[in-house]
């Protein structure tokens, strides 16, 4: 429908932000939703921004769709691993409930973010990670923060924080 409207635009289509791992630790548990999961590149919403704010001032990104993947393909739980290690290695396991049971969870906590966040899970499990990023890549600059290296800025920040 923007499409049609003839108005410029530029549609982001990322796979997954680092900061959504913050949400899979919960008090003491650290879990990731579904049995089965897709590998994505995960990448810095730090990235993002940098390319968003960048596509304003960049006449190639005008209506285009601009698939972004950040410098990693990994599972989430290969991620969630990485990111316990060195923000809570107090953990050592972690757990993992199948698509229906996080469905409920969402529903019963009233939580928007998981219960929208659920569809994307399931089809990138299914299906893969959408697009190529070598457009945006080309005409904004690739993302390029690693997860240790995201890791390490948010263990900064918790360590100013206490």
């Amino acid at each position: 429908m923007i499409e049609a409207t003839g108005i410029p635009y530029t549609f982001f289509c990322p796979t997954g932000a680092m900061e959504n791992i913050v949400p899979m630790v919960r008090g003491n548990r650290a879990t990731v939703i579904g049995k089965k999961q897709g590998y994505i590149h995960w990448f810095a919403t730090d990235d993002l921004g940098r390319m968003v704010a960048k596509s304003y001032h960049t006449d190639e990104a005008v209506n285009k769709k601009l698939c972004i993947y950040g410098p990693e393909k990994l599972s989430s739980r290969e991620a969630l691993t990485r990111y316990c290690a060195v923000i809570h290695p107090e953990i050592k396991n972690i757990g993992s409930i199948p698509f229906w049971l996080g469905k409920i969870i969402a529903v019963m906590s009233k939580d928007e973010s998981l219960k929208n966040n659920i569809p994307v899970m399931i089809h990138f499990a299914a299906n893969g990670e959408p697009g190529d990023p070598a457009e945006a890549n080309r005409i904004l600059g690739a993302p390029i923060t690693t997860l240790d290296e995201w890791i390490e800025k948010r263990k900064a920040k918790l360590d100013v924080a206490t």
